[in-house]
């Protein structure tokens, strides 16, 4: 019989499948309501976009350190117990870490972007841009972290922490790998601060304007 936790990470192909199918006829069903401006088919395809730009980033980064160290799966992650193929198993296993960091961010951005009396709404061709945010500063940290974590963990418990999942002569690529995630965790979570903080920066700039509206009652986002 499957523990709850093999039967929870083998039903995540079909959940995330359900979650864009729910939300997928409540945008139908917007868009037939309101033709002319169903805002919640563009809140929802811009949350996809910002979760699949995070998936993509996620899967071609858990593959890539999957070949650097191979340990760091198998025995730090625990995927020495799973019966699936290895790398279909991180896959599986990118695709859960980021999906939710990647709906999270575009949330943030949409709220950052909500009506006001006061700012106009930036419109979705500047506004996607930003998604693109937090994958840059996952990818620029987990560069950084990843070059520095053998260097950084030098002589101290870090890397007795490491020898307790990789052999000593792979315990460099064990620390390069676990930095990259570190690093990745950290720059995503920068670059949603750094989107979120731009956001409102460009809407102030906008709203300094004299000549441009600022009274957005009438939609709830811009095209």
């Amino acid at each position: 019989m499957k523990s709850m936790r093999e039967a929870y990470n083998s039903t995540l192909p079909y959940r995330i499948v359900g979650a864009l199918l729910f939300f997928g006829l409540l945008g139908v069903r917007d868009w037939m309501r309101n033709p002319t401006n169903p805002t919640r088919v563009k809140e929802y395809g811009f949350l996809v976009v910002s979760m699949l730009l995070s998936v993509v980033y996620g899967i071609l980064h858990d593959h890539l350190t999957a070949t650097i160290s191979v340990e760091y799966f198998l025995n730090a992650k625990g995927l020495g117990t799973d019966p699936r193929p290895y790398r279909w198993a991180v896959t599986l296993l990118a695709i859960k870490a980021s999906y939710g960091p990647g709906v999270l961010a575009g949330a943030l951005i949409l709220i950052a972007n909500n009506p006001s009396k006061r700012k106009p709404q930036l419109p979705y061709r500047h506004l996607f841009r930003f998604c693109a945010y937090p994958v840059l500063g996952a990818a620029t940290c987990a560069a950084i972290l990843g070059a520095a974590m053998p260097l950084i963990a030098r002589g101290t418990w870090i890397v007795d922490a490491a020898l307790a999942f990789a052999p000593a002569e792979s315990v460099g690529r064990f620390l390069t790998v676990w930095g990259i995630h570190a690093g990745s965790y950290g720059g995503a979570t920068l670059g949603t601060v750094i989107a979120v903080i731009s956001v409102v920066a460009a809407r102030n700039s906008l709203a300094s304007r004299p000549s441009l509206p600022c009274d957005n009652r009438s939609s709830m986002l811009p095209v």
